[in-house]
């Protein structure tokens, strides 16, 4: 492996940890809130999820390669446990049912992606693609934090979020 290329591997591999890691986060600090405090965490992490899932997919998924099944398998499970979460609401009487089933998701996804995905996809791409990996996934901040601030949007489920987010990401990458 080139040296340019074993640093564009280095890069991806750091900017997906990190990712998962700041998700963890979210997710621990809304296990956490209490009753009638859970509507700004949740809201951030449902958020910071979408944005993460959809910047992966299209990292991980570039048009012409083989389609990595664990992406869609997990990002799946994800959504319907998303949903079930949003479906209950935030103060719901077993609130920690829904979020230990999205935790749960969010464990699997994120061994699939480190463990198998993430290697398959080094593995099979040129630096270009890996370079443009890390390029999707660098954008995740800054398109979070626009999502964050901007005004309040119709609601939508979960996984037309993901959808448009993916179109956003897709475009970027176009200029």
């Amino acid at each position: 492996m080139q040296r340019t290329q074993e640093a564009s591997v280095e890069a991806l591999v750091h900017a997906v940890v990190d990712a998962h890691l700041r998700i963890r986060d979210l997710v621990r600090g809304l296990a956490h809130a209490k009753a009638g405090g859970r509507v700004e965490p949740g809201a951030r992490l449902i958020g910071r999820l979408a944005v993460h899932l959809a910047a992966e997919r299209v990292a991980l998924d570039p048009p012409g390669s083989p389609h990595p099944a664990a992406l869609v398998e997990h990002e799946r499970a994800l959504t319907e446990a998303v949903e079930r979460l949003d479906d209950l609401g935030p103060d719901g009487r077993s609130f920690a049912v829904p979020l230990g089933l999205l935790a749960d998701a969010l464990v699997r996804h994120v061994d699939a992606v480190e463990r198998d995905v993430l290697p398959r996809f080094a593995a099979s791409h040129d630096d270009a693609d890996l370079r443009r990996a890390v390029e999707v996934l660098g954008m995740v901040d800054a398109v979070d934090a626009a999502e964050a601030s901007s005004a309040p949007r119709e609601l939508v489920g979960f996984g037309h979020r993901l959808r448009e987010l993916r179109t956003l990401f897709e475009e970027a990458l176009r200029g």
